[in-house]
This record gives C-alpha cells, sequence and structure tokens, in this order.
C-alpha cells in the first residue's frame, strides 16, 4: 500500500529548476533613516489585546494548548513576560528570565 501511495504521489511533485530563480524587487522605497528599525510593546498593549480576545472564546487552542480563556484569565501575570519577547529578540537573545 505505502509503495501504491509513494509512486502516486512522486508522480504528482515537479522538479523545478533552482538554478534560476527570480530576483526579488525592493519594496521599502524611502531612506534607510525611515526604515522601522525599533519598536516598543508596552505591557498595557499586551493586556488590552490578550483582554479582547473574549471574542474568539469558541476556538480550540492551538499546538501549545493554551485556550483563550487561560490567556484573559492570566493576562495580568504573563502581560510583562510576553512585552519583553520581542524586544529581546530584536537584541538577538533569549530573556534571562525565559532561559531553562
Amino acid at each position: 500500500m505505502s509503495n501504491v501511495l509513494n509512486e502516486y504521489f512522486a508522480s504528482v511533485f515537479t522538479i523545478e529548476n533552482t538554478g534560476h530563480l527570480p530576483t526579488v524587487r525592493k519594496c521599502f522605497q524611502g531612506h534607510d533613516r525611515n526604515k522601522l528599525c525599533s519598536y516598543d510593546i508596552t505591557t498595557d498593549m499586551v493586556k488590552n489585546k490578550l483582554r479582547k480576545l473574549h471574542v474568539k472564546m469558541n476556538k480550540v487552542p492551538g499546538v501549545d494548548s493554551v485556550g483563550t480563556r487561560m490567556l484573559i484569565e492570566l493576562s495580568d501575570e504573563i502581560a510583562n513576560f510576553v512585552a519583553i519577547i520581542p524586544g529581546a529578540a530584536r537584541l538577538g537573545r533569549r530573556p534571562g528570565r525565559l532561559r531553562p
């Protein structure tokens, strides 16, 4: 059975020429000094977003198994940790409190 499936799925894939890939056109038209290089995400911003999740209460938890209700109820406790993650990622490191 597995050979039959393998033969079928192998037959529908195409082999692409990766030696000639299209060039990516530049989207940003401004000066380098106008690029978005930094941003701030505050604890209050995270709390507000988490509290607005009540409209999605009927959604199934994702792969992390964290449900919407848990995020809303723990918004005060987790907002500070969630807010520091993007800043640390921008600097290329993981926040010390989140290290194993």
